[in-house]
């Protein structure tokens, strides 16, 4: 039975956070990481996509959050109360979500007075009273993207088919696509499953918008008009430069020479610098992607964020174990003395260390580092690692090595030396 399934005992969320914690079980500590992140990722990307009413930005909040926890967990920072690890997430989450916003407005500030367009997100309008993300709203959801799915090149349409419907990696894909007589690379699969989900959720906007819209737009009424009423890729495209570029879209003089043909550039059109949106129909658009961005987050972004994930923890993990098995490097000038008055200890370095001498676990046996400034010998003593930090002991010292920088913290008085770390006999 695995370590994490004992007597069929669900983990708790301390001892989740206990081992993400311990240094010294590195297999363990990398899945306890895993485990966090199954355990809270659809929550905190749910919550996200409701609060911000966007779900390609949810998920790249999501994403960044469960990035920077992995780190702090590796770095041996943890919640104070691990009982209350979501609440914990969900903090992160909204820290993030509002460095999110403060970048996005930092980079509207450099951009022209004409080209700056509101999309209403961090707005303060309250979405959690209409968003929902229950069964039945996931199965229209479901439903409408299916819709949307059929308008998609053959080529995207199977990519969706396989990855959405289906289920399949991108791993499995690859191997089947080669089965299929269409060979292609992992990476470029990887690349058409983010553009179909791309185009997907662009056109979920404009499917919503055609089949449910409460706005009663007159010139998105007579749009709707000229075209089949089947749901088509002419009306996508259309409906979204209404709504996004420009209001007049089709009618205007420069429209016959505009050149964009991909609905993912429509926002590119330069043509005329008189464009508008429509004001009604955008700002439709927006109330209606937020009310579906729960269901849509489920639906596109979980398997993605969830895989990018799960990667970064492998990818932090796997530096960590990489910095525990390499020798800490010298200095330029040699080994480092003790501080001076002139540069002083940091009180955060001072802490660290000490945290990484007394309480951070000796891996005996396994990873064992010589002294920077003697070769190997009988005195080499075995490593205490409090990631990212890395402490070592020398017969007399007992230094700290963070970013490149050695620092002795302790000393040990003549005539004594340092048998094991953290211990002076």
């Amino acid at each position: 039975m695995e370590w994490w399934r004992r007597d069929d005992e669900r983990v708790t969320d301390r001892e989740l956070v206990g081992w993400a914690l311990d240094a010294s079980q590195p297999q363990r500590r990398k899945k306890a990481l895993e485990l966090i992140a199954e355990r809270y990722l659809q929550d905190v990307l749910v919550s996200t996509a409701r609060r911000m009413g966007d779900a390609e930005a949810a998920a790249d909040v999501t994403q960044q959050t469960f990035a920077d926890v992995c780190d702090k967990l590796l770095k041996g920072q943890g919640p104070h109360n691990p009982d209350r690890l979501g609440g914990w997430l969900y903090q992160f989450s909204r820290n993030r979500e509002r460095n999110y916003y403060k970048r996005r407005d930092a980079a509207r500030k450099r951009l022209a007075p004409a080209e700056v367009q509101d999309d209403g997100f961090g707005s303060g309008i309250p979405r959690v009273g209409v968003a929902r993300d229950d069964e039945q709203r996931l199965a229209e959801a479901r439903e409408i993207a299916g819709s949307v799915g059929r308008i998609l090149a053959p080529d995207e349409q199977e990519i969706y088919r396989l990855y959405y419907e289906q289920g399949l990696s991108v791993a499995e894909m690859t191997e089947q696509l080669a089965r299929s007589g269409w060979p292609q690379s992992q990476k470029t699969v990887q690349n058409k499953v983010t553009r179909v989900r791309d185009v997907i959720a662009i056109g979920f906007e404009a499917y919503l918008l055609v089949q449910q819209d409460r706005t009663r737009c007159r010139q998105l009424t007579g749009i709707i008009g000229r075209y089949p009423p089947d749901f088509g890729s002419e009306l996508r495209d259309h409906v979204l430069k209404h709504a996004r570029k420009c209001a007049d879209c089709g009618t205007c003089a420069v429209c016959p020479t505009c050149r964009v043909r991909d609905v993912l550039a429509i926002d590119t059109c330069g043509k005329s610098a008189n464009c508008r949106r429509c004001q009604v129909c955008d700002s439709e658009r927006v109330a209606l992607k937020a009310e579906w961005a729960p269901a849509i987050v489920i639906l596109l972004f979980l398997r993605p964020v969830r895989t990018v994930v799960l990667q970064a923890i492998n990818q932090a993990w796997s530096t960590a174990i990489s910095m525990l098995s390499s020798p800490p490097s010298q200095p330029p000038g040699g080994p480092a003395g003790p501080p001076s008055a002139a540069g002083p200890l940091r009180r955060p370095l001072v802490k660290a260390a000490t945290a990484a001498v007394t309480t951070a676990a000796v891996v005996v046996g396994a990873l064992l580092l010589t002294r920077p400034d003697v070769n190997s010998s009988p005195q080499t003593v075995p490593v205490v690692a409090a990631l990212p930090t890395i402490a070592y002991a020398t017969p007399t010292q007992v230094r700290v090595q963070t970013k490149g920088k050695v620092t002795t913290v302790a000393t040990v008085g003549a005539g004594t030396t340092v048998d094991r770390p953290g211990l002076v006999c």
